[in-house]
């Protein structure tokens, strides 16, 4: 998922754009199971033929120490709604199917557990002082496992949110308010492949999914980025409906009783707990395989 890189052949040439210089690549487990052992072979092989053949790509201090303030700017429009629908997709992620080799996310002696961000030590790395304080304002001290990337990521494609969206158009807003449209410049130049990011997840969009699931002022909040990220990079909103991933809306809006149920804000459609839980899973796993990657 390009939350998570975005490292497949598709776009081998925005990853060699964006990453110039770069020597190690790692494949992550959605190349491995999704897209098969021949398309993993030939971006191995592809990843062979670049590496060395570009030139770095060289930035200046200005550049980082703005890089850095791009960084504060949209942490701070994430974290205002990732806090608002942890708490819920913890709940979601802990149906994701777990048919991937990995560490447990519990208490098992063997951890791998994800922190939320230190507000502290990203406020460190801006100079803005508005900026660190509100970085500093924002209260991360909430009772939630967060769960690893791939079930977080899977989770909120599963609520028809992809969370490529998440705080994009208030980043982009509040960059463009503080730098204007040379900031704006910067950042494209900065991630090239924004747009293509975006692109791809537009296509697994469908904020009604979530109505009712999440907190609905973080739903809104999504809302917007989407809409306005759409209108902004001129991202063609039909798009998610009309390709190969029809079948996929079909999937997606057929789990949305199933999930109200398990978080307790619907009646069980079939008087059988499991059987409701046998469908999630298999349908999550067939969203994951039209995707390309569970999460």
């Amino acid at each position: 998922m390009p939350f998570r890189g975005h490292l497949t052949e598709e776009n081998l040439e925005s990853i060699n754009e964006t990453y110039a210089g770069i020597r190690t690549f790692t494949i992550q487990l959605g190349l491995r199971y999704d897209h098969g052992e021949n398309e993993t072979k030939d971006v191995v092989n592809s990843l062979k033929g670049i590496i060395g053949k570009r030139v770095k790509r060289e930035f200046t201090f200005e550049d980082i120490e703005l890089m850095k303030e791009f960084i504060g700017i949209f942490t701070k429009n994430y974290m205002r709604t990732f806090l608002k629908i942890i708490n819920t997709v913890e709940i979601i992620s802990k149906y994701i199917p777990e048919n991937r080799d990995r560490l447990s996310s519990t208490k098992t002696g063997l951890e791998y557990i994800r922190e939320i961000a230190n507000m502290v030590e990203l406020s460190n790395l801006v100079k803005d002082q508005k900026l660190k304080e509100e970085l500093i304002g924002i209260n991360t001290d909430i009772q939630c496992t967060v769960p690893r990337a791939i079930s977080f990521t899977s989770a909120m494609y599963t609520l028809g949110a992809p969370p490529e969206f998440i705080g994009i158009v208030r980043g982009l807003k509040e960059v463009e308010e503080k730098y204007g449209s040379e900031g704006i410049q910067k950042l494209l130049c900065y991630y090239p492949q924004l747009k293509k990011d975006l692109v791809f997840a537009c296509k697994y969009v469908n904020v009604k999914i979530s109505k009712g699931i999440i907190e609905e002022t973080a739903r809104l909040e999504y809302q917007e980025d989407f809409d306005l990220a759409c209108k902004i990079l001129n991202i063609q909103k039909e798009d998610a409906e009309i390709n190969e991933d029809e079948f996929y809306h079909t999937l997606l809006k057929s789990i949305r009783p199933i999930i109200l149920h398990l978080i307790g804000k619907q009646k069980d459609l079939f008087d059988d707990g499991d059987e409701e839980k046998k469908i999630l899973n298999e349908w999550i796993v067939k969203m994951g395989k039209i995707r390309g990657s569970l999460g």
